[in-house]
């Protein structure tokens, strides 16, 4: 079945080629295009940064690294703890989660024999990383810190943001309402001068909306009216957009980048959290087109520090021997 973007290619298509007097609509349609695929591409990069900041907390790799020196504890010793765990959840009845925590702390990991599980050298390093993340008095759990299992959000984080730009046809397809195809195909088929100058007005409107405008008509859609523009999924300004997009990923950041990011913000005048509708577009997308590269060496860094830990002989140990 055949889309709206090549049902409106198809229409353009029939049409004569374009004298001196005639409007030339092809850089119209073309800016239209690509207004649309810029607009759902963020959408779609929106949509699974959703997921990767609901599931992945943003802390660097070293944990706690703001925290006395004392207490700090390397990702090995932290993935040791959360092996233990684990096997305690696995070998006991955990009623309630910061009760089970208290036991696992209080008794268990002082009762349990751990040298007959595991060898002197990984039973210690349970035990020292227990001590320090007890002293902590943390108020998150055991597992928050679990790198392993937020691994795939590390994963779709990278692939969000090195996504190609969504073509023309999906992004026309998904956008564009039966409503606003019927009333461009209309045009493009009346073929006079004074329709030209409508659809060049019409396009504009449209282009206008995902660029620098709200996007209308959605809510009326929803009530069934058909004379709604853009689809339900269109649901966000575009300025806003951008902006929620760059929220979440400044969340993911090395120490020296973050601090690049907010000089860039400074130079860009870019408001901190009063009133943003002012600020252009164009010096939000500047400071994404920045925020990129820095959060994919933050995904390599995370990706990196992850396989040495896969790689360590202890961790292998207890991964195999506290199942």
């Amino acid at each position: 079945m055949e889309g709206t973007y090549e049902n409106i290619i198809r229409a353009i298509e029939k049409r004569p080629l374009p004298t001196e007097e005639n409007i030339n609509l092809q850089d119209q349609f073309l800016t239209f295009f690509n207004s649309a695929a810029t607009y759902y591409s963020l959408l779609v990069c929106y949509d699974s940064l959703k997921k990767v900041h609901k599931n992945l907390h943003a802390i660097m790799i070293e944990y706690d690294p703001d925290n006395n020196d004392d207490y700090k504890m390397d990702i090995l010793d932290y993935m040791a703890l959360v092996r233990a765990w684990d096997y305690y959840c696995k070998t006991n009845t955990v009623k309630g989660k910061s009760k089970g925590e208290l036991t696992f702390f209080e008794k268990y990991l002082d009762l349990q024999n751990w040298d007959n599980i595991v060898s002197l050298e990984s039973a210690d390093r349970i035990r020292e990383a227990a001590s320090k993340w007890y002293e902590q008095e943390t108020t998150h759990s055991i597992g928050y810190m679990n790198i392993e299992a937020k691994i795939p959000y590390v994963h779709l984080l990278k692939d969000a943001l090195t996504r190609k730009k969504e073509n023309y046809e999906d992004s026309a397809n998904a956008l564009l309402t039966t409503h606003a195809e019927e009333q461009i195909i209309g045009l493009l088929d009346a073929n006079q001068e004074i329709t030209d100058i409508n659809l060049f007005f019409q396009l504009s409107m449209i282009t206008s909306w995902l660029t620098c405008e709200s996007i209308r008509n959605v809510a009326e859609k929803e009530k069934n009216d058909s004379n709604a523009y853009f689809t339900s999924i269109c649901n966000i300004n575009p300025l806003n957009l951008i902006i929620s997009i760059n929220d979440i990923l400044q969340k993911y950041l090395l120490p020296d980048d973050r601090k690049a990011i907010e000089k860039l913000k400074c130079d860009l005048a870019l408001p901190e959290s009063s009133d943003k509708t002012f600020s252009p577009l164009n010096d939000y997308l500047k400071l994404y087109r920045a925020l990129v590269p820095c959060c994919l060496k933050w995904v390599d860094q995370y990706e990196e520090v992850w396989k040495k830990v896969e790689c360590d002989p202890i961790y292998q140990e207890i991964t195999e021997k506290l199942k």
